[in-house]
């Protein structure tokens, strides 16, 4: 009776609201359904007939058909129809929720209903499910005539529904959590890419750990194994096997299902809690969004549609309740930490597939194929850190402290590394023995290696230097974005950051190796071991040092130590220089954000602290906390402000633009910065000369 009672109580919250309403009426119309069934049945029946045709000037197809029968043969194709069906039709139908209601001017009315978002996306996942129902119900007689021609298993049949159904859901669940995230077309277009793309990447031969993010793998494993003869038979049995991620034998479906589940849970959390949202721009009396500021300021009337949709999400997402507002960055933070966990689970899981492993056949691939895992798992939520303004009043009190978004990415970055770390010693630890049987791995610098304990170091020793890579493109991601420039032009000053080192330390470093070869120039010698120590400043340096070693041209190589161990003292530099930018510069946006919260108060307090700004003659200002040409020590010592309204620049004695003080503190640090690589190139000029 109270399991009774639970169902009927979800069954009222999903359908009743008006997003059910409105999508069962626009969803199931007469027409609609029977252009939908009609156009399935003909592409079934297309597809199947086309199968057939292939199978007579094929010989693997036709060897498949004479193996398993025409009946499974017919019925994979039926039911791979569905699920392309699927994968194109759910994210069509899933998109519009938010952009339905507000581009026919009824938003502003489900948001004074007081509807919850969850409640409001349920509406839609319950309209959904006759939907799906009806497609796969389509397709049932097509199975049935295809299971009369011999050799068809109902009990196979039943779960690829099974699987279906569910992946249908989480068709729509991934697209609304998209949608919310983003704007409608664009979620449309993401979500096509990436399951049409799963779908290629399940008939192609990568093992069953990775690939099962739809059906489709696992419509396919009968078809590819009797279709494998000779030496391809023992590799498609271990690729389109059921998945061993770290040695763990589990079935296909129930590996997928759970992998669906964690994804499904990501997108309800999502949907839930929305994107984050801090305090939005304000709307005047005819519904436009202004800023302060706004009349001098073309960027923000071009991008002014993008703002008034974020404005009226944030409307709708406040109805979420209190509590889960006070929530909203923890929930932002364990989105991006669940979900690379959950990539890095999979990539190397399929990585260290023990039965997937012997294919490899070299250690130096499957290193290679580590790295390359955990380099999409390490640099993935750095996609979501962008950040800046908007978010900089967002708090999470946690014991009395006040954590800002900097601070919950700074720690969710090092808590996925920590998760990739380990889970790269888990790998190496369940396939060890298949790792071994290996080709051995070859070092230039060092020989071969020994099984696979090298394998280990080398890939553990790359892993290292991604992470501190990874860290230290993060720090100059808040840093720009610190300057209020928006997430998108944050994520582009990063990885303008990270280009440039990457490719001007190695250029400098290559070009110390040539000057070091030319025998007529022996005196520069010292001078060139100095520039490759710079050009260590590099990854790209580093990983060839430590693959290959340092170069024999220049002089001690062998025994100098600073020429292998640079790449981390120019790191921890760049740690500490971003880090210290990074932090002056998000506080300074909360002192700004939390000072236009009480101006827009009731009772607005006081905030002149010195003379109005020369340029708009705002009294309003807050300390700058960093700036471009001053850094966090020029800044701090000359009383760099900002104003409030202009967000120019001031001096807090004058309030003046910092002009010739800018020009000085620049001319300062240039000195300064000379001096310190001067000197620190003489120095390893002499541990060098003295053979240290």
């Amino acid at each position: 009776m109270r399991v009774r009672a639970w169902l009927r109580a979800a069954l009222t919250y999903a359908w009743d609201n008006p997003s059910a309403e409105q999508e069962a009426r626009a969803m199931l119309a007469a027409h609609k359904v029977g252009l939908w069934l009609g156009l399935e049945a003909l592409a079934i029946g297309a597809a199947a007939g086309a199968s057939l045709l292939f199978a007579q000037q094929d010989r693997g197809a036709r060897e498949a058909v004479v193996t398993l029968g025409a009946g499974p043969f017919l019925t994979f194709v039926a039911l791979g129809v569905v699920a392309l069906l699927l994968t194109l039709f759910v994210p069509l139908r899933a998109v519009g929720l938010l952009e339905g209601p507000r581009w026919r001017g009824y938003l502003d009315q489900l948001v004074t209903t007081g509807i919850t978002p969850l409640r409001y996306h349920a509406g839609k996942w319950a309209a959904c499910q006759p939907f799906f129902l009806a497609l796969l119900g389509a397709s049932l007689p097509f199975v049935a005539l295809f299971g009369l021609l011999g050799g068809a298993t109902p009990g196979r049949t039943v779960v690829a529904y099974a699987l279906l159904w569910a992946y249908a859901n989480l068709l729509l669940l991934v697209t609304m959590a998209l949608g919310v995230l983003l704007h409608e077309a664009l979620a449309l277009l993401i979500a096509w890419a990436a399951f049409g793309g799963a779908i290629a990447a399940e008939l192609a031969p990568l093992p069953s750990t990775v690939a099962c993010l739809t059906p489709v793998r696992f419509l396919v494993q009968p078809l590819v194994g009797a279709m494998s003869a000779g030496a391809w038979a023992s590799t498609a049995e271990r690729l389109y096997g059921d998945p061993r991620p770290f040695g763990l034998e589990l079935p296909w479906p129930v590996w997928a299902l759970g992998v669906w589940a964690a994804l499904g849970l990501l997108a309800t959390l999502t949907v839930v809690s929305g994107p984050l949202q801090g305090r939005p721009p304000g709307l005047n009396t005819f519904g436009l969004v202004v800023l302060p500021g706004d009349a001098g300021r073309a960027f923000f009337r071009r991008v002014r549609p993008l703002l008034l949709r974020r404005v009226e999400l944030a409307f709708l997402f406040e109805n979420r309740g209190p509590r889960l507002v006070r929530l909203t960055l923890p929930s932002r933070w364990l989105q991006q930490v669940a979900l690379a966990l959950l990539v890095a689970a999979l990539l190397l899981g399929a990585v260290f597939d023990v039965e997937a492993v012997a294919e490899l056949g070299r250690a130096s691939a499957l290193v290679a194929f580590a790295q390359l895992a955990c380099c999409v798992a390490l640099w993935l939520p750095l996609l979501s850190m962008g950040g800046g303004w908007p978010q900089a009043s967002v708090r999470w009190v946690v014991g009395g402290w006040r954590l800002g978004p900097a601070a919950m990415d700074v720690a969710a970055f090092l808590v996925v590394a920590a998760a990739v770390i380990a889970l790269h010693a888990l790998g190496f630890t369940a396939a060890w023995e298949a790792i071994a049987a290996l080709e051995p791995l070859e070092l230039p610098g060092g020989g071969a290696g020994a099984g696979a304990a090298a394998a280990f170091a080398a890939s553990s020793a790359l892993l290292v230097t991604q992470v501190t890579c990874g860290l230290v493109a993060l720090l100059a991601i808040k840093a720009v974005a610190a300057r209020a420039l928006g997430p998108d032009r944050a994520l582009i000053g990063g990885a303008l950051f990270m280009l440039g080192l990457l490719l001007l330390p190695l250029l400098v470093a290559s070009a110390a190796v040539e000057l070091a070869r030319h025998e007529e120039l022996v005196e520069l010698r010292p001078l060139a071991a100095a520039a490759f120590f710079v050009g260590l400043a590099s990854p790209l340096s580093h990983v060839i040092v430590l693959l290959a070693g340092v170069p024999p041209d220049l002089p001690h190589a062998a025994t100098s130590g600073l020429l292998t161990h640079g790449f981390w003292l120019w790191q921890a530099v760049l740690v500490a220089l971003l880090g210290a930018h990074a932090w002056a510069g998000h506080r300074s946006l909360a002192r700004e954000a939390e000072a236009l919260e009480r101006l827009a108060g009731p009772a607005p307090p006081d905030l002149a602290a010195g003379p109005p700004c020369a340029a708009c003659g705002c009294p309003a200002a807050v300390p700058a906390g960093v700036t471009a040409w001053g850094g966090v020590l020029g800044t701090r010592l000359l009383g760099v402000r900002r104003c409030l309204d202009c967000r120019g620049e001031l001096l807090a004695r004058t309030g003046d633009a910092p002009g010739a003080a800018r020009l000085l503190v620049l001319g300062a640090r240039a000195a300064a910065a000379l001096l310190a690589v001067a000197g620190l190139a003489l120095a390893l000029q002499a541990a060098l000369a003295e053979g240290l």
